[in-house]
């Protein structure tokens, strides 16, 4: 559980949602100045403290999230977000009284309840912008027909990881050992799963797992042909992708092609 954590973490880092989470977060602290911060420490150096504090506590409720959600993926963002925040508020609340600690040395230390409010309210607001690019993005990929066969993008461990500006078009997937390619028409993103989770992810498409290594969306297939008894299927990238003896039986009772 804590290895697929870690992964899907640096899966979740390697996206821009945190960043600017984390960016919008740290601005909007910077410029208020909790702690009395306002009105003893010039806006750059609140820039540097809270860039600091949320830069941590950003990736810390995040693995803490991810755990949260692999533990029961069927449990929504909200739920998962209020657990996370519940259960990641405690110990980030008492480092960062530790911390002040050594950085408000001849001023008063801030009480502790005013920490752990100014933690719950900057860990929530960062959940609250993540949710908010989390929505633009359903609402784009829904447009963009990658996810019109879900009721919610979240609830699709393959299609809920693909970036914002990964393309419009599903193409096709590729095993690369523990990662799984996915192709689209405007590139390809290293995704770290099953590949067998990818492929029942995609059940309800118009496409078919043709190889031990690769599925393809039939909507993006332009041509098949078998060249010295193997065969294969070429896609709008123009990628030819392999097709195991199998599959090629497979697909030929489901009438994809006609074998002449």
């Amino acid at each position: 559980m804590f290895k697929k954590t870690f992964y899907d973490l640096k899966d979740r880092l390697a996206s821009p949602r945190p960043f600017i989470s984390w960016l919008s977060a740290t601005l909007l602290t910077g410029i208020a100045g909790p702690f009395g911060m306002y009105e003893v420490y010039p806006l750059w150096q609140r820039l540097i403290y809270w860039g600091g504090v949320l830069g941590v506590s950003t990736v810390f409720a995040l693995f803490v999230f991810i755990l949260i959600r692999n533990q029961n993926p069927e449990r929504s963002y909200v739920k998962s977000s209020l657990i996370s925040i519940l259960l990641f508020t405690i110990p980030y609340g008492a480092f960062v009284l530790e911390m002040n600690q050594h950085i408000f040395i001849n001023q008063k230390h801030p009480p502790a309840i005013i920490v752990y409010l100014t933690v719950t309210v900057a860990t929530t607001a960062i959940f609250m912008i993540m949710y908010w690019i989390e929505l633009r993005t359903q609402e784009r990929l829904e447009k963009l027909n990658l996810t019109h066969l879900y009721n919610t993008k979240s609830n699709n461990p393959l299609l809920s990881r693909l970036d914002l500006d990964i393309g419009e078009r599903l193409i096709r997937l590729t095993m690369r050992d523990h990662y799984v390619e996915a192709f689209t028409d405007n590139g390809m993103q290293l995704i770290h799963m099953r590949f067998s989770d990818a492929v029942k992810a995609l059940i309800d498409f118009n496409g078919m797992q043709v190889h031990r290594s690769h599925w393809v969306n039939f909507d993006e297939a332009t041509d098949i042909f078998r060249k010295d008894g193997k065969a294969r299927i070429v896609m709008s990238d123009g990628i030819e992708v392999p097709i195991s003896r199998g599959k090629y039986d497979d697909l030929k009772r489901l009438g994809v092609f006609d074998d002449h």
